[in-house]
């Protein structure tokens, strides 16, 4: 028979130590590097449709394709490129920071220039775009 624990402190505590130990066997065993762009904002859903309009050419110029991330329940809005890592094989470390560094730099060089022209068709104070 599992062992009640019947003090709100300690149980608490019993909670966290689970909670932390899930969390750090969740980190350690990460599957997955990340480099991402985030749309958040009140014009997210907008700047996230017209860059889904321009999906073939962001996907070609990136030379792969992009996981689109948009739930309907939120406002926010990403699209990233994923791959394996196992972070606690510290060899593969300077693999990783290559890929991550990579990756960022051709997000940035395929998605500045879109995002410059999404900024610029925002609305100023007065209602006239930028």
């Amino acid at each position: 028979m599992p062992h009640r624990i019947e003090d709100p402190r300690a149980r608490a505590e019993a909670q966290l130590r689970i909670s932390e130990e899930r969390f750090r066997h969740i980190f350690e065993n990460a599957a997955v590097g990340i480099a991402e762009v985030n749309l958040d904002g009140p014009n997210s859903k907008s700047h996230f449709a017209a860059l889904d309009a321009q999906r073939g050419a962001i996907e070609g110029d990136l030379g792969e394709p992009l996981t689109w991330h948009n739930p309907p329940d939120r406002k926010a809005c990403r699209l990233y490129l994923r791959r394996p890592a196992t972070l606690t094989d510290r060899s593969k470390w300077p693999e990783y920071e290559a890929w991550l560094l990579g990756k960022l730099e051709a997000l940035h060089r395929v998605f500045a220039p879109r995002v410059k022209v999404l900024a610029s068709a925002l609305p100023s104070q007065d209602g006239a775009t930028a």
